[in-house]
């Protein structure tokens, strides 16, 4: 066991990216909203989107190139477009996971505004990221997943008894297609769960960048347990959602430091008030690993497609983009102030809009290399769904 949590890297990486605001929030607010019904639609996105996700940790491991430079040979306009996903959203997506970290800051040092930590947690994830490596990163990750994940699983099972109540309310009607409120949700849960589609493109880079010696075994094994482990947290989130939140009456703030005040005190309450700085440590920590991760993401994807167009050498600087990307969040956050609720809503949903693109060029790239049937089938079902989701949206 120690064995195997040793080996762990890239598959870790992808948790740390991962495990944030589609968990810690969306997640929470699914389970608070609507009970327990929504973890059959963490259930089945996990499973629609394996083979998409897949394809960030196949592909290097056969061909010995990122999913970038897969994108590049398979066509430039499938370069051109995940460049434009990457430099029209990485202001967005880092400023949503800013605000949560920061509200959650402003919690655990009992400050009541996030005015100031917005912009000091961009500095200092920015100087971590130019400074840092992602065998460092991914050590440190190691131990903040595993902190959160074993105080959610308690927190679960001390709330076994509230869940059995709940099951006989079980029911399908609880989320409504036809209520446009229950689709946006929908729309905007999903659209980081388990993430964002641009991280399959990340996780190939860290495959082809960590230099390690692991079989092809063990990348794969490195890469159900990162995939796999995001959706127990997501269904673990959603029970303590629905076990603490769901038909209590009480609305979710949504403001950075309201909401993440809620957040933490759904632990506290389980747990006891001791646990409370413990927790709050662990989801800030967790969550700061996240916007470092995000952060050296963005840049990195930025730099390896400039690289595939031949960009002069200086606009492909990985620490020019560190700050551009920064600035950039910093100044959505501006505008959308301390609305949490607004800006998560808006980053996830935009993702999911620009989901399908992503998934077409990885299941094309995926099929070079895995043709298996039941490969093919679910992940072009899983196409079929994300384009039928997000035309259906656009068109509501």
């Amino acid at each position: 066991m120690s064995s195997l949590f040793k080996n762990l890297g890239p598959g870790l990486l992808y948790a740390g990216a991962a495990i944030g605001v589609s968990h810690l929030v969306q997640s929470t607010r699914a389970g608070a909203n609507y009970g327990l019904v929504l973890i059959i639609a963490v259930v089945l996105i996990h499973i629609l989107k394996y083979g998409f996700f897949r394809a960030g940790a196949l592909i290097p491991l056969k061909s010995g190139k990122d999913l970038v430079a897969a994108y590049s040979n398979h066509s430039k306009w499938a370069l051109a477009i995940f460049a434009i996903i990457t430099f029209g959203t990485m202001h967005i997506v880092i400023a949503a996971i800013c605000i949560v970290t920061a509200g959650l800051v402003a919690n655990l040092f009992g400050l009541e505004n996030t005015n100031w930590v917005n912009p000091i947690l961009l500095v200092l994830a920015g100087i971590l990221v130019a400074s840092s490596n992602t065998k460092k990163l991914s050590d440190y990750l190691k131990w903040v997943v595993l902190l959160l994940g074993i105080a959610t699983l308690i927190c679960f099972f001390l709330k076994l008894d509230k869940l059995a109540d709940l099951l006989p309310t079980f029911s399908l009607s609880q989320f409504n297609f036809s209520h446009h409120q229950d689709l946006a949700f929908l729309i905007a849960f999903l659209g980081w769960m388990p993430a964002p589609m641009d991280i399959t493109l990340w996780q190939s880079i860290w495959i082809t960048r960590s230099n390690d010696e692991k079989s092809e075994r063990q990348q794969f094994q490195d890469f159900n347990i990162g995939y796999w482990g995001t959706a127990i947290m997501a269904v673990l989130f959603i029970a303590l959602g629905a076990a603490t939140l769901f038909q209590t009456n009480v609305e979710l703030p949504t403001s950075a430091v309201g909401f993440t005040a809620a957040f933490l005190k759904m632990y506290a309450s389980t747990l006891g008030s001791w646990s409370y700085p413990i927790i709050a440590f662990a989801a800030v920590a967790t969550m700061v690993s996240t916007l470092i991760t995000c952060l050296d993401a963005y840049p990195t994807s930025a730099e390896r497609s400039l690289q595939e167009f031949q960009a002069p050498q200086w606009l492909t600087n990985k620490k020019l983009w560190v700050v551009f990307n920064a600035l950039g969040a910093w100044f959505v956050l501006f505008s959308f102030g301390d609305s949490l609720k607004s800006l998560v809503d808006f980053a996830t949903t935009l993702s999911f809009l620009l989901a399908p693109f992503l998934a077409y060029y990885n299941l094309k790239i995926l099929t070079q290399y895995d043709n298996r049937t039941w490969i093919k089938v679910v992940s072009y079902l899983g196409l079929l769904v994300l384009l039928l989701l997000a035309s259906y949206s656009i068109w509501t």
